[in-house]
């Protein structure tokens, strides 16, 4: 069997409970990453607007998507002709990354799924060498918030290294200039199967200490009426647009040196929260 005969990873193989429900899995002590693989494409019925994904690629780009999740991005992308690295550290994501994967095998030759997070070192990666200093577009959607300041400068590192001269990074969940950061309380949707109901909220709130925790909850409701509930919650850093470009900067990057299509392409989607900057050509350079 061919490379392109199965999805990039097989689920079968990497599986951290067979036979269990959901709800098991989530309460065995897993993380929100564990806990959104299993309940966030249900609550958003399997898919998400891909409109900032899509706003900048091209047919036949080389894109590398940080923090890949369950696949709604990838598989938006690939479509476009572009070939996708997919980084996704958690277990249960890139399960649930696999299982959307499997619907579509005509998108696996263009998909390729990379155990990989933020802090790893990705040049020791066998498959994602394949990206290096290669890619034309990087994709940091729903991520910036979850990473330390040093984990953000590693990320901008690694991710100058796989993109080539004049490649662009595209990063969503950026703190405008001039705005405060803000707490939040967000429902992520509410679902329906069969007699069960389950609920999904985000909230950010700001400790005593100064410092930020954001909570991810879901509440299943049985027949009966009878109510689960499953939190998680871990440290989360607002990320702020002056701190972000000085850090792109320092990594090589110019900020929002866009061309006019490209530019107004990011205007039209109407999101003040995202920054794009572009790899800056004198960095390549020996």
């Amino acid at each position: 069997m061919s490379g392109h005969d199965r999805p990039p990873v097989t689920a079968q193989s990497e599986s951290p409970g067979q036979g269990q429900t959901p709800s098991v899995v989530a309460a065995a002590g897993h993380s929100a990453f564990d806990l959104s693989a299993l309940y966030y494409d249900l609550l958003r019925g399997g898919e998400d607007d891909p409109s900032l994904a899509l706003a900048l690629v091209r047919e036949g780009d080389t894109v590398v998507d940080v923090g890949a999740g369950t696949g709604a991005n990838t598989v938006a992308l690939a479509p476009r002709g572009a070939t996708v690295q997919a980084l996704e550290p958690n277990l249960s994501m890139r399960i649930a990354f696999n299982a959307r994967i499997a619907r579509h095998p005509e998108l696996w030759p263009l998909i390729t799924l990379v155990p990989l997070g933020v802090d790893d070192v990705w040049e020791s990666n066998p498959r994602y060498r394949q990206a290096d200093h290669v890619a034309q577009l990087a994709l940091c959607l729903g991520v910036i918030h979850m990473l330390s300041p040093a984990s953000r400068r590693t990320m901008l590192r690694n991710l100058h290294s796989c993109l080539c001269d004049d490649g662009l990074l595209v990063i969503d969940g950026v703190t405008p200039l001039g705005e405060a950061v803000h707490s939040l309380d967000v429902v992520l949707g509410r679902a329906h199967v069969g007699a069960h109901v389950t609920v999904g909220r985000l909230q950010t709130r700001q400790g005593p200490d100064g410092t930020w925790l954001t909570s991810v909850g879901y509440e299943i409701t049985d027949e009966a009426g009878v109510t689960q509930s499953e939190l998680v919650q871990y440290p989360s850093w607002p990320c702020r647009a002056q701190e972000l470009g000085d850090d792109l900067r320092a990594g090589g990057f110019d900020v929002v040196d866009m061309s006019a299509d490209e530019m107004s392409r990011i205007r039209s989607l109407d999101r003040p929260d995202v920054v794009v900057a572009r790899v800056s050509g004198q960095s390549k350079r020996p």
